[in-house]
């Protein structure tokens, strides 16, 4: 087993680019490990980890089937740029017993600091679309990698309704596939759930849903897909604007983690936030009228049997619809 996904400065070298002066590998070593644990565990879990460590041979390179090479090739891009992200002003630092001082070889100049923070910036973007593209191939063949649908981090993400950042962008795309900003949104993400879903749902039939969400080889009906969706809507709407007051997002829905002399950002103006918290609110709102009135609505002893027999049903008031009465009596009517 590899200690890292990246265990060389060369195979670094080929992931990133730009890294033309000579480096050693104890200058990069700490950054690969701290962005391993910071970045990549927390996003596909230590078992998956793990194995992707076992498929990497003693040279650094890649073994195991086609798919197991490319979701490793994926993760290594990813960590790749984490790994640049979090470096970046370390590595421009010289530190020693005297302190510490700005690196400045002969014949160069030290990068100014709207390069620092757009060189930072830019290695943030690559990783948060990179480690989203893992999450999307893992998604999209689950069933080639038992090891992660069996994982804790599997359990964990899909036992929320909204999965992932893609899920997350597909009902609400201001979110725009930022791994970050849902991170950030994943306690909101439950409150929603809790606070907006179960009193429409009940706690039988969104425990049903939850338990089908887990299980990779169960099939949802098209009333279920409807539902799902309503529901999606409802917590992705939801859990935005709860977080709205807490968050520090920019003017272009990225989150915003320093506000300092580093990074100056403008966070989103507070009528702007006010705003759109309200129409996230009124969102959320209608579809969960829009949700209970299609569950009371099409369940039956045949259709959402699980939603009918709960506790949450309410009977229909709708009536089935009548011809109107052919009485020869009544006098005809004339425009």
């Amino acid at each position: 087993m590899a200690e890292l996904l990246i265990n060389s400065t060369e195979t670094l070298k080929t992931l990133l680019g730009g890294i033309q002066k000579k480096s050693a590998w104890p200058t990069w070593m700490p950054f690969v490990r701290q962005a391993t644990y910071d970045h990549i565990l927390p996003a596909i879990g230590e078992e998956l980890l793990d194995f992707l460590c076992n498929q990497i041979g003693t040279d650094d390179t890649l073994v195991g089937s086609v798919k197991e090479k490319r979701l490793l090739e994926f993760v290594r891009i990813a960590l790749g740029h984490y790994v640049e992200m979090d470096s970046e002003l370390s590595v421009l630092l010289q530190k020693g017993d005297g302190g510490i001082s700005v690196a400045s070889p002969p014949n160069q100049q030290a990068p100014g600091k709207w390069a620092i923070v757009a060189r930072i910036k830019e290695a943030r973007d690559k990783a948060d679309r990179s480690i989203e593209r893992v999450l999307q191939y893992l998604e999209t063949n689950a069933n080639d990698f038992p090891t992660w649908k069996q994982s804790v981090a599997y359990t964990v993400d899909h036992s929320l309704f909204l999965a992932s950042a893609t899920e997350y962008t597909a009902s609400f795309g201001a979110v725009q596939h930022s791994r970050r900003l849902y991170v950030a949104l994943r306690p909101y993400l439950m409150q929603a759930e809790k606070k907006a879903v179960l009193p429409v749902t009940g706690k039988v039939f969104l425990a049903h849903l939850k338990g089908k969400l887990l299980d990779s080889q169960a099939v949802f009906s098209e009333e279920e897909n409807e539902v799902l969706a309503m529901i999606r809507s409802i917590v992705a709407h939801d859990a935005f604007a709860r977080s709205l007051s807490y968050i520090n997002i920019n003017v272009d829905g990225r989150l915003v983690s320093e506000t300092d002399g580093i990074n100056n950002e403008d966070t989103l103006p507070e009528a702007r936030r006010s705003e759109m918290k309200t129409a996230c609110e009124a969102t959320a709102e209608n579809e969960a009228v829009k949700l209970k009135k299609y569950l009371d609505t099409n369940a039956s002893a045949t259709v959402l049997t699980v939603y009918y027999h709960s506790p949450a049903y309410v009977v229909s008031d709708r009536k089935p619809y009548r011809l109107p009465k052919n009485d020869d009596k009544q006098k005809p009517f004339v425009l």
